[in-house]
């Protein structure tokens, strides 16, 4: 796109679904985090990012609860209108955007719009998700969106390919850029000599894999192994008897406890106060937890599936289904050695960012 006049070049984000919320899920903290590098990084390239809403609604504010949603200048910052925009950027995960809008905009003029797609698992397991209609669901919505797309990021080659088995027509370019850890990965590990502590964080749902954890747990303990268990994650749903499970396990507020509602603080503490982190999730569009759990110096132990085999390295164990095969591979990584080679390899989120930008730049 060539412009003959002086003004900057404007970078629209939809900022409408972070303004409904008070609560931070990954997608959220993706988004947030790449806001944060985006408004420094594209200011060197003559560019500006602010919000944008596809509807003409009064602005909900519920994210001025959270002090990590007051971190982003770009939600913090002036809502501009769609029509003032030289670049649409649709990193949210927003199932209210108004796509005729953006559509009737694109119409008129060369806009581009880069989109993420973060997973098809409503559609590949309807089962594990809460909304009525939720394959049909997510399918109306993202053909809507890669109708308004000239560009699509996928933040695994596990969920591009996903994309091509669905023999969708697509006329624009796709792009896998993984993401990364929110922390700088640490060189050494923060404990000196740490209690035996297993720790897992993610929502509370049945994909999550929060039985095998716990059934692994059980196993531990049976065996003479002194392990704590430290289960980090809001309830989302279908998981009352897990709930239940975890209420009166024996252990429950000793050496097993649940923490549904800390901050980033304060989980980044308990990773420090941890030695193996589990990622037990039956499937994922990324997992952000093993980048999270390696840049806190933890060794991890994951699912042996193909989306998380994309990111293998040193300080990562892989376990087969079965609550057996994962307690053996966490004693197997308890007792490694830690590699410093993480903290050369690992992927951060500024990595992520900074493809992203590189993108975005390209398109101006």
């Amino acid at each position: 796109m060539t412009h003959n006049n002086p003004k900057k070049f404007l970078v629209g984000s939809d900022v409408e679904q972070l303004s409904r919320l008070d609560y931070v899920t990954g997608i959220q903290r993706v988004v947030i985090e790449s806001h944060k590098f985006l408004y420094k990084e594209l200011n060197n390239f003559g560019f500006s990012i602010q919000g944008f809403m596809s509807r003409d609604e009064p602005r909900l504010l519920e994210y001025r609860k959270s002090k990590y949603y007051m971190s982003d200048p770009v939600i913090n910052g002036e809502v501009v209108d769609l029509a003032s925009l030289d670049l649409v950027l649709l990193l949210d995960l927003n199932w209210g955007f108004s796509f005729p809008a953006l559509l009737k905009e694109k119409q008129k003029r060369k806009l581009p719009v880069i989109s993420i797609v973060y997973d098809f698992l409503p559609i590949n397991f309807p089962d594990w998700f809460p909304v009525e209609n939720a394959k049909t669901a997510f399918r109306v919505y993202l053909q809507k969106l890669i109708a308004v797309s000239d560009h699509i990021v996928f933040n695994s080659k596990k969920v591009q390919d996903d994309f091509h088995s669905l023999n969708w027509k697509f006329q624009g370019q796709t792009h896998v850029i993984p993401l990364g850890a929110f922390d700088v990965p640490s060189k050494i590990p923060h404990y000196l000599s740490p209690p035996k502590s297993i720790i897992t964080v993610s929502t509370i749902e049945p994909r999550k894999g929060h039985s095998e954890i716990i059934d692994a747990f059980d196993i531990l303990r049976e065996r003479g192994e002194n392990f704590n268990l430290f289960i980090v994650g809001r309830y989302g749903w279908d998981s009352e008897e897990l709930v239940e499970r975890i209420l009166t396990h024996p252990e429950y507020g000793g050496r097993l406890r649940w923490f549904p509602k800390l901050d980033d603080t304060e989980v980044s503490a308990l990773y420090d106060g941890s030695t193996v982190a589990v990622v037990a999730s039956f499937d994922e569009g990324f997992g952000l937890s093993i980048e999270e759990a390696l840049a806190h110096s933890l060794k991890v132990v994951a699912r042996d599936i193909p989306v998380f085999r994309e990111r293998e390295q040193p300080n990562l164990t892989f376990f087969q289904n079965g609550a057996e095969n994962l307690a053996n591979a966490i004693m197997k990584a308890e007792g490694n050695n830690w590699n410093a080679e993480t903290a050369k390899t690992l992927r951060t989120m500024d990595d992520f960012s900074m493809e992203l930008c590189n993108l975005i730049t390209s398109q101006l």
